[in-house]
């Protein structure tokens, strides 16, 4: 009997992933449609890399602000055309530990301590984000279940230096809550 509810759920969790991925698909080529050029690399002059470090992180369930060292939350990523980044973090992936009848204990558990990267920008540095672990330390997580969407402005300063504000949440997850954070930090783009 558990052995059918499991498989039911994976079930629902992949079928919830694939209209995820979907939406978040069909989003962005809504929001580049009039750029002919979107995924093609023109001779045109544009950031081939890209790094940054956030020193400001707010987490929805405590409204705390919390400066993180910007060492330990770098993004490195690649442009695969103008409006296209591929990469990879080091910012932690956490989860809940649960037991049956008692209250969660926030954060408690490491899943992964890298996350691949995927953002998609519009015109105007706006950006929607796709963030998942690369893998999961714990057997009874999955790395769809740390799935993270969110959006964003690049801001820039001067020349290559931009300040970044993002939001991300939870894709999925089991007792509906979220986990938003807002992330704040610097890039360069060259």
């Amino acid at each position: 009997m558990e052995i059918t509810k499991a498989r039911k759920l994976l079930k629902l969790r992949f079928k919830f992933m694939r209209h995820l991925i979907f939406i978040f698909l069909l989003s962005s080529n809504v929001a580049f449609s009039q750029d002919s050029n979107f995924l093609e690399t023109t001779n045109e002059k544009f950031s081939k890399f890209y790094i940054s470090g956030d020193f400001l992180q707010i987490q929805d369930a405590d409204l705390d602000f919390e400066f993180i060292d910007a060492i330990d939350n770098l993004t490195f990523g690649y442009f695969a055309s103008k409006r296209l980044l591929i990469g990879f973090s080091n910012e932690d992936s956490k989860a809940d530990f649960r037991v049956e009848d008692l209250n969660p204990v926030s954060d408690s558990l490491l899943v992964s301590k890298f996350q691949a990267l995927v953002r998609v920008y519009t015109k105007h540095d706006f950006f929607f984000q796709l963030k998942m672990p690369l893998n999961s330390n714990i057997s009874d997580i999955s790395v769809l279940d740390q799935v993270r969407l969110g959006v964003g402005y690049s801001f820039r300063l001067t020349g290559d230096l931009y300040f970044d504000a993002n939001y991300d949440l939870l894709a999925y997850n089991s007792d509906k809550f979220r986990k938003g954070k807002t992330h704040l930090g610097l890039s360069v783009k060259f």
